[in-house]
């Protein structure tokens, strides 16, 4: 779909880099705490230690609504929304609500996200339609391939602004969604639903 390049592009990659757990810029003398949080920070593993803002290209958007068209709306999925309307005091709701406080102030945007039973039908709509209605579709693999076979979305290696060395990035589902040297679609930090629907499967004898 034609999308506005020069905006959505590093927006979407400064919005899932910032994955939400506190940081703070500020230079205040280390306290216990702090060094019990370093001590406990020796067991997250090397790829997750990041500054947030590393990698992400700042820019002033002058208050650029960018909006996410979620459809992942089931009931089974403990988190749903990307975008928090407030702060309740639950830990990853407010997690994603902060980091999507910083985007907007680093960034000078507003994301903003439309929640659909089916954004694979949406989307669909949207590139027959020409509209530029929001700028990120989040759709369910099982219709993911489909969109790009019918040549509703972009090859992402093609679109400037993605850099997939990043730790924001599922690296393997970097890999393994790589086909023939095209990647359509990937999953990322942004959102913790693919963490929610994990599948077993069970061999009956």
């Amino acid at each position: 779909m034609k999308l506005d390049r020069k905006i959505n592009l590093l927006i979407l990659c400064a919005a899932i880099l910032l994955t939400g757990t506190g940081c703070s810029d500020t230079g205040a003398t280390e306290t216990t705490a702090e060094t019990a949080a370093e001590q406990t920070l020796e067991t997250v593993p090397e790829e997750t230690k990041f500054h947030w803002k590393d990698g992400v290209a700042v820019n002033d958007y002058e208050g650029y609504t960018f909006t996410l068209l979620n459809g992942c709306t089931a009931s089974w999925f403990s988190y749903t929304l990307i975008v928090p309307e407030e702060s309740t005091g639950e830990p990853v709701n407010d997690a994603f609500y902060e980091r999507n406080m910083r985007v907007n102030e680093l960034l000078n945007v507003e994301i903003t996200e439309n929640n659909v039973s089916d954004s694979a039908a949406d989307l669909r709509t949207a590139v027959k339609a020409g509209t530029n209605d929001f700028d990120v579709a989040l759709c369910t693999l099982m219709n993911s391939y489909a969109i790009a076979m019918e040549n509703n979305i972009y090859d992402l290696n093609t679109v400037d602004g993605f850099d997939f060395s990043h730790v924001w990035w599922d690296q393997n589902a970097v890999d393994d969604l790589t086909i023939n040297d095209k990647l359509y679609f990937v999953t990322s930090s942004s959102d913790t639903t693919r963490l929610d629907s994990i599948r077993a499967l069970f061999f009956n004898k």
